[in-house]
C-alpha cells in the first residue's frame, strides 16, 4: 500500500491524492503507458521542479454579485477574486510575469448583451513576492458597478489566463424584484 498526499498549491495544505490507489506503480506494465502516468509519478516524487508545480494548479476564481439600489436605478456590484496560486506565469529575467484578461457581461432572458465591461490585468512580480502573495493565499479583487434595466439578468464573468492560453466563463443569475 502506498499513499501519497499531495500540495497542489504551495500552501502547505496536503492532499490524499485517491487516484494513485486505482493502479499501484508496482502492479503497471512497461506496455500500458496512459497519458497522465508520468505527472502521478511526477507527484509521488519528494523532489520538485518547481517550474513543473504550475502544471497541477487548477485555472478558476471565485466570483459574487450584489444587487443594491441607486437613485439612477439597481445596480450590480460584481467581484471578482483570482488567487495568485491558480494563475501560470511566465518568467522573463528575475520576474515572474502573469497576464489575465477579465470580462463582465449583463445579458438579458434572450441572452443579448446589455452592458460590457473589460479590463486587462499583467504584471510581474520577483520570486519571493510571488511566492508570498501564494503562501498568504492573496487574490487579484476587481469589483465592477454595472447598471440593470428592471428584468431577470444573467451575468457571465469571463477570466482568460494569456500565459495559459485557457478562458473559463462563469455565470449568476440576478433577478430584481
Amino acid at each position: 500500500l502506498r499513499l501519497v498526499f499531495v500540495d497542489y498549491y504551495g500552501t502547505g495544505d496536503y492532499k490524499l491524492q485517491t487516484k494513485l490507489e486505482i493502479t499501484p506503480f508496482s502492479m503497471v506494465s512497461p506496455e500500458w503507458d496512459p497519458p497522465n502516468l508520468a505527472k502521478y509519478q511526477w507527484i509521488g516524487e519528494i523532489a520538485m521542479d518547481e517550474r513543473r508545480a504550475a502544471d497541477l494548479a487548477i485555472f478558476d476564481y471565485n466570483v459574487a454579485a450584489e444587487v443594491t439600489s441607486s437613485p439612477e436605478g439597481p445596480l450590480a456590484q460584481v467581484k471578482v477574486d483570482i488567487p495568485f496560486a491558480r494563475l501560470d506565469y511566465k518568467k522573463e529575467g528575475e520576474k515572474y510575469i502573469y497576464d489575465l484578461s477579465v470580462a463582465v457581461e449583463i445579458r438579458d432572458k434572450e441572452k443579448n448583451i446589455i452592458t460590457r465591461q473589460e479590463e486587462e490585468i499583467r504584471d510581474s512580480l520577483p520570486w519571493e513576492r510571488l511566492k508570498s502573495n501564494i503562501t498568504n493565499q492573496l487574490t487579484i479583487h476587481r469589483t465592477w458597478s454595472l447598471d440593470l434595466p428592471p428584468k431577470s439578468h444573467f451575468i457571465y464573468i469571463s477570466v482568460t489566463d494569456k500565459v495559459r492560453g485557457k478562458r473559463l466563463r462563469k455565470l449568476l443569475t440576478v433577478s430584481l424584484k
